[in-house]
């Protein structure tokens, strides 16, 4: 059985594991066009932390497959779903809106303002890799929805001039990509586990990571 990079184990650890975080960068900005100085995940792969995780008796709701945060607070969560389930816009909402508002009130964050507790709050990526038809199959692969006047198309923006929540979804079934980007290699990394000679140098790594694993 060949294991890819849709597993949970193995894209967890390629995405947060040690040395890994140049691969989580690219991957944000080749699918979201978002390029961060800094992309720090909240918690790195550790088997010991996940089966502690995964041995819990009682679970309310699953977390977020990847969550990292960039220099200017703003966060990112990558989710990997190769089945479709019940009510998944929402889900995917409800995941960003909770890390968008998790750290109102933090006095440590680096944007508090003084007896504000909105201040912390930054602007929160949603990035949904998923496996299964969610559109019709000749719209775009990587489709991404923000905050926007539905009359003018302006965009919401913060008081830093920047969007506030931004939700994207990549699709490893919609064929409607371009075949010269990046993301054309990543989807096709993502569905055979392997990458072309002509891929960027970080989805070699990424390959020969997986592969290792």
């Amino acid at each position: 059985m060949q294991y890819k990079a849709t597993n949970d184990l193995i894209f967890k650890k390629l995405m947060t594991g040690q040395g890994s975080s140049h691969i989580l960068k690219a991957f944000v900005r080749d699918i979201l066009g978002k390029e961060f100085k800094t992309l720090i995940p909240r918690e790195t792969y550790h088997i010991d932390s996940y089966k502690k995780t995964f041995n819990k008796t009682k679970i309310l709701r699953t977390e977020v497959d990847v969550l990292a945060v960039a220099e200017d607070g703003s966060q990112v969560t990558i989710e990997m779903q190769v089945n479709p389930h019940q009510f998944f816009e929402e889900r995917a909402i409800f995941y960003l809106a909770n890390v968008y508002t998790s750290p109102f009130g933090d006095e440590e964050a680096k944007t508090y303002v003084e007896s504000n507790n909105y201040s912390p709050l930054c602007p929160a990526y949603g990035i949904n890799i998923i496996d299964f038809d969610l559109f019709e199959e000749d719209e775009d692969a990587i489709q991404t929805f923000s905050l926007r006047n539905d009359k003018t198309y302006k965009p919401f923006l913060n008081k830093r001039k920047q969007k506030i929540l931004m939700l994207c979804f990549f699709s490893l079934k919609n064929v409607n990509i371009e075949k010269s980007s990046t993301a054309y290699h990543w989807q096709r990394f993502f569905n055979t586990g392997e990458v072309s000679n002509d891929a960027p140098d970080y989805l070699k790594e990424a390959q020969r990571i997986t592969d290792y694993h």
